[in-house]
């Protein structure tokens, strides 16, 4: 199905404000459908308090995907762009009815056999849309020279959907009276399933991201103009909607309810007047949880899966590196930003905790698809209406940004999405 590249949105970070000076910062959710990036601006010292809001839009419509050259058992080696949903796994309509007759949930074909013939793989491309628009809020207060801390949640309204499309090369031959049947099929391998249209929308909170900073401030330091170095500990609290396993097109719009930490290092250096770098590194944690999941039996894809029941998911780590540019004061308080992100998931750790006299899931499989990595290149504009005054008090710092996914190094497994957000951001005292 042919694409439409014009697609300019993804959602932009609801960001984060860490440390006595003002340094700014999004949090990062383990979350391959929606990243979030992080996102600096340089600031003076000297703020007491700070509120931050951020409308954002974002849009996908494909995904990234590179097994390294490995193919998945029974469906075939890809790479580069591919349907939205396609990331979840191949959509073999043949696997799907032999899961289901193995597993019991029925005891005849859902297949007519002469549609079938000599075909092992009727494949379908599941073709999908992500569309929001949210809200989000920061606050940040330090309580003494080298200790803050701060929050931040947004709001938002998602809404996601998927179109299944079949696969020229395995239907080339069939008429259109065979795929109408082949379209009642699926219908039917989706009520044996127990799933609901294929049309997800969701309002709701995201995630709370709640943190400690302890660091160092200073200006006209080590032959720097400004210097912001420091170390950053936090709570992720699972307070944003998880994903529904009744609809093959939900998708979270957290960490899927699982409680996590993390830790960050960061430095921010403004190396002479209109020139300034940083780097970010970061690591977030989520815990294990049990609760009732879909799962695959053979290799079916994930908002497939034809089992459904307890399960425990140990989140793996997940690494985030982010070096960026700025060039300030260009003109007045104009100022342009440049920034890579790269965001690399390692693999959860599954465990079905049904009765394993039942046929027990394909876990090696689910943990496989569980690891991805994400790269995002940030481009904004920004104009700080202080410029260089000491006295910041409602005198904000408004930042265009628009955010392009990119595949430079280990993307894999991932929306492709863009977006385009604008921020404002003030002290408030």
């Amino acid at each position: 199905m042919e694409k439409k590249y014009f697609i300019l949105f993804r959602y932009m970070s609801v960001v984060i404000l860490y440390a006595s000076c003002s340094y700014l910062q999004a949090m990062v959710y383990d979350n391959q459908w929606l990243p979030e990036l992080q996102k600096l601006l340089v600031k003076k010292p000297g703020a007491y308090g700070q509120l931050m809001v951020q409308p954002f839009v974002w849009v996908g419509e494909q995904s990234f995907f590179e097994e390294f050259g490995e193919e998945e058992p029974g469906g075939f080696a890809t790479e580069g762009d591919i349907p939205l949903f396609n990331i979840n796994g191949v959509y073999n309509q043949v696997v799907l009815d032999n899961a289901l007759k193995y597993i019991g949930l029925t005891n005849q074909s859902t297949l007519r056999s002469d549609l079938i013939g000599a075909n092992s793989a009727l494949k379908w491309s599941m073709e999908g849309i992500i569309r929001g628009q949210g809200l989000g809020f920061t606050f940040y207060q330090p309580f003494t020279r080298h200790f803050s801390w701060g929050f931040n949640f947004f709001m938002a309204r998602l809404t996601t959907g998927l179109n299944l499309q079949p696969n020229k090369i395995d239907f080339n031959s069939y008429t259109p009276g065979d795929f109408t049947d082949l379209y009642d099929e699926n219908n039917l391998i989706q009520d044996i399933l127990g799933l609901r249209a294929r049309e997800y929308t969701t309002v709701g909170i995201s995630d709370i991201e709640a943190y400690l900073r302890v660091g160092i401030v200073d200006d006209y330091k080590y032959k720097l103009r400004h210097l912001d170095f420091g170390l950053n500990f936090g709570v992720l609290i699972p307070t944003a909607q998880s994903q529904d396993y009744f609809n093959p097109a939900s998708i979270p719009l957290g960490g899927n309810g699982h409680w996590g930490i993390f830790a960050s290092l960061d430095g921010q250096f403004e190396l002479k007047e209109n020139l300034g770098v940083g780097l970010l590194l970061r690591i977030n944690k989520r815990f294990a949880r049990t609760a009732n999941r879909r799962m695959v039996q053979f290799n079916e894809p994930n908002n497939y899966g034809v089992l459904f029941g307890a399960s425990k998911v140990d989140p793996g780590v997940t690494v985030i590196f982010s070096p960026y540019g700025q060039l300030l004061r260009l003109r007045s308080g104009f100022g342009l930003q440049a920034q890579y992100t790269l965001v690399y998931h390692e693999a959860d750790n599954w465990r079905d905790l049904r009765n394993c006299g039942q046929p027990c899931a394909n876990t090696e499989l689910m943990n496989k698809r569980s690891q991805w990595a994400s790269e995002y290149v940030n481009v904004a504009a920004l104009y700080d209406f202080a410029k260089d005054s000491q006295d910041r008090t409602y005198k904000p710092i408004i930042t265009f940004a628009v955010d392009i996914p990119v595949q430079f190094l280990i993307t894999k497994r991932v929306a492709k999405t863009f977006g385009i957000s604008l921020t404002v951001e003030s002290t408030l005292w």
